[in-house]
């Protein structure tokens, strides 16, 4: 959940003054976040406009087309909370209230980030397959099923979101200040129960899994990359062929330039993913292990590491298109094409 605007509740006087933080938070919903979300939504159109020009038609291209997707959601969504938070500070309450919209972007942006996540795991079992069993995986998964696959665990996640958005009340109070009808959220039992699940799957659960099976694919795809090096390395030899004879390879440390691009890209995507997918577990887990964090002095800290921890969610969704460009050498000579 996003962070509120500033004010503590009850008689608890919190250690990070209310003041602080609402400056605090400022900066980093209104300034960093927005700045990054921006960058986040135009660099994403970039990788949306590359992938599909060099088509979908195979699986790579169609599974990180659809990342950048969910990516562009995400940062949009950020973008518009962003904007929202504005008139939560400036106390702008006509029509719907501003905290409330910020609220139901909130989650829409955790729905893409989840589903970004749960593409990320794909994209990294997939390249460990063809790594690891290249000809038997190649002939069995086809276009058709990666499209399967993948709309699989869309609606995986958007079910899990399903019983959260039907959670909403909404209401109409009369605002005394403006004399107006405002709309705003009304917080239920049931909204406070499906949160607390959707901490527990999603937020803790789902992200660790999603975690541990990034890194253990990165593992294999080198330790399978390095015994196809190898055994291409005992053939050259075996049946004396030269070094010019074999295309484009490079025998430097068993590897060839090939391999080690794909290595550095998965481990530069697991690393990035990683870094930033561990600030939101340790939310999720301070949120459930210590619920009393939201009456207690520490309430403005934990809102301020929220607010970082998001930065770090955008960030994995923002940055993808220098590892892309830094490794994927048809993206980079359509990106080249295109936009130089």
């Amino acid at each position: 959940m996003e962070p509120r605007n500033g004010t503590s509740s009850g008689s608890v006087t919190p250690l990070l003054p209310d003041e602080a933080q609402f400056y605090i938070n400022i900066w980093l919903v209104i300034v960093a976040r927005t700045s990054l979300a921006a960058f986040g939504v135009a660099s994403n159109m970039v990788n949306l406009t590359v992938f599909l020009r060099l088509g979908l038609k195979e699986r790579v291209n169609l599974t990180l087309f659809c990342l950048s997707v969910c990516d562009a959601a995400t940062c949009l969504c950020t973008a518009v909370v962003a904007a929202n938070y504005v008139l939560v500070f400036r106390n702008f309450r006509e029509g719907i209230d501003p905290s409330t919209l910020v609220l139901f972007f909130s989650w829409f942006r955790c729905l893409f980030a989840d589903v970004a996540t749960s593409l990320t795991v794909f994209i990294s079992i997939e390249r460990c397959f063809c790594i690891t069993s290249p000809f038997v995986f190649n002939a069995k998964f086809s276009v058709t099923k990666t499209r399967t696959a993948l709309v699989l665990i869309i609606l995986f996640i958007v079910i899990n979101y399903i019983p959260l958005y039907g959670s909403f009340k909404l209401e109409q109070t009369i605002d005394i200040s403006s004399n107006t009808t405002i709309t705003t959220f009304a917080v239920t039992e049931f909204y406070l129960k499906i949160t607390m699940y959707n901490d527990y799957v999603l937020g803790i659960f789902l992200a660790i899994i999603c975690l541990i099976a990034v890194f253990v694919c990165a593992v294999l795809m080198q330790i399978g990359l390095r015994k196809s090096s190898e055994f291409r390395n005992n053939a050259v030899n075996d049946f004396k062929i030269s070094a010019s004879e074999v295309s484009g390879k490079s025998r430097k440390n068993g590897y060839s330039r090939q391999d080690r691009k794909i290595v550095r890209m998965v481990l530069t995507l697991a690393c990035l993913y990683m870094t930033t997918a561990l600030p939101q577990i340790a939310i999720s887990l301070a949120k459930v292990m210590f619920p009393e964090l939201y009456s207690s002095a520490l309430i403005n800290i934990y809102y301020t590491v929220m607010g970082v921890g998001h930065i770090f969610l955008i960030a994995n969704g923002s940055l993808t298109i220098f590892i892309y460009y830094a490794y994927n050498s048809s993206y980079r000579g359509v990106f080249k094409n295109k936009f130089f």
